[in-house]
């Protein structure tokens, strides 16, 4: 599996969830722009590893992070509450096996973990780190 093959399945996920999301495909989080940030998601590929080699397949392993941009103005708390939810409704669905597709083995959702922002108490950030396992053809 490609790296844009695991980037197609993350952003098909997410856009089932909710399709106003954007995907921001800079290299880096850092130059998000302050004027689009609600319901903006990054994907980040952070480690590829072989965990087989069998004859003409190949079966690799993907470590990775979704970061979500999320506002969270006003009831603070109510915010929180509903965009965690809104990343944890992305998790539940890419963890479905039903809805593996072009050779996906298994992915799972490592973890979803709130990130404090200094720049800006308007907007919540929630980092969903997850690992992927990938079997395709070695030609």
């Amino acid at each position: 599996m490609s790296a844009s093959n695991i980037r197609s399945y993350i952003n098909t996920q997410v856009k089932a969830v909710n399709s106003s999301f954007k995907e921001h495909k800079d290299i880096s989080t850092e130059n998000t722009k302050s004027g689009m940030i609600d319901k903006v998601y990054h994907v980040s590929l952070n480690e590829i590893s072989n965990i087989e080699t069998d004859g003409d397949f190949v079966y690799d392993s993907f470590n990775g992070t979704v970061t979500f941009f999320l506002n969270g103005y006003r009831n603070t708390q109510a915010n929180f509450d509903a965009n965690l939810d809104l990343v944890h409704s992305v998790a539940k669905r890419a963890v479905n096996v039903d809805r593996y597709v072009n050779g996906l083995k298994r992915f799972v959702v490592v973890s979803i973990t709130p990130v404090p922002t200094d720049t800006n108490d308007n907007l919540m950030r929630f980092e969903m780190n997850f690992e992927a396992q990938y079997m395709n053809s070695a030609v």
